[in-house]
């Protein structure tokens, strides 16, 4: 029996996709991307039980709202330390674990605010490692930093996403420079800011680097900066 061209065998292999295109079927998602969407959905889904405490909370029903914030922090926490966590989205569950430690209730009888998040300080080292920012407090609600996320998350959503994906390189590097110094480990962030991750960006104030260096300060730093060689 003669064998079939390859032509009829690959179209019999790519069959059902072409008959489901022309029905109409969308085509199933790809893992990463069913993954994605996953996570995305847990993320809003703890976003609406940490405002589900705030305002139990606000209405002194103590208990309850403590459950619900509980329940946010459980979600964001176990995003946090799974490795393959997307960088976009591990700033928008550090953004929601900032907010639920800093969650707090009405005025008790002695006059303090009655903490919200109720779960032991060994758990909350936890996540605020796995959330890389133990370190620094910051302030969610405060206007700047709210204008800031604004822009890197909204207005210049594309230019955050490209600069990520440059920084696998130098992260590894940095955090660990970082880490042997003591210094922050969010500070790796910081070069987002200066150079967007691209060594060779140059100021016009001549700042050059990832970490934008003036020439001057770079030599104090015992950085060579020549002619021939320029180390920032």
């Amino acid at each position: 029996m003669r064998a079939a061209p390859l032509w009829l065998a690959l179209s019999f292999v790519s069959a059902p996709a072409t008959f489901a295109r022309a029905a109409g079927v969308p085509p199933e998602p790809a893992p990463a991307e069913a993954a994605s969407d996953d996570v995305s959905a847990q993320l809003k889904q703890a976003e609406a039980d940490y405002a589900d405490g705030v305002r139990l909370l606000k209405d002194g029903k103590v208990e309850e709202g403590r459950t619900k914030l509980k329940k946010a922090f459980g979600v964001v926490v176990d995003n946090l330390e799974e490795e393959s966590l997307p960088a976009a989205l591990h700033a928008d569950f550090a953004s929601m674990l900032e907010k639920i430690r800093n969650s707090e209730g009405e005025s008790d009888e002695d006059g303090e605010d009655a903490s919200g998040l109720d779960v032991p300080e060994s758990a909350l080292k936890v996540a605020t490692t796995a959330a890389g920012m133990a370190a620094i407090k910051i302030d969610a609600g405060d206007p700047i930093t709210r204008r800031f996320v604004q822009i890197y998350s909204k207005e210049r959503l594309k230019t955050v996403e490209e600069a990520l994906a440059r920084s696998g390189r130098y992260r590894e590097m940095i955090e660990t420079a970082l880490r042997e110094s003591g210094l922050p480990r969010e500070l790796f962030y910081l070069v987002m800011a200066e150079s967007e991750y691209k060594p060779e960006a140059l100021s016009h104030s001549g700042a050059a680097g990832l970490w934008q260096f003036m020439p001057g300060t770079a030599r104090k730093y015992g950085l060579e900066v020549s002619y021939w060689l320029d180390e920032r």
